[in-house]
């Protein structure tokens, strides 16, 4: 089983992304950047979703919006 501390204020990619509505955006950590770029690419194929990104060098994120 894992621990509880280790899991503790992480988010899953995938279910944050079917649920960010038009207009909104959310970060992750720069060192997710590969995986958050997959998964809004695998659900931009499947369910015809558009995102746009950009990096915050300065607090160390990637951000995903919503476009459509």
């Amino acid at each position: 089983m894992r621990d509880r501390k280790k899991t503790r204020g992480k988010k899953s990619i995938r279910p944050v992304l079917r649920v960010l509505e038009v207009g909104h955006s959310e970060a992750w950590p720069l060192a997710q950047r590969a995986s958050v770029h997959a998964n809004s690419y695998q659900l931009s194929v499947e369910l015809g979703r558009k995102f746009t990104a950009r990096t915050d060098r300065e607090n160390g994120h990637y951000i995903l919006t919503r476009i459509e």
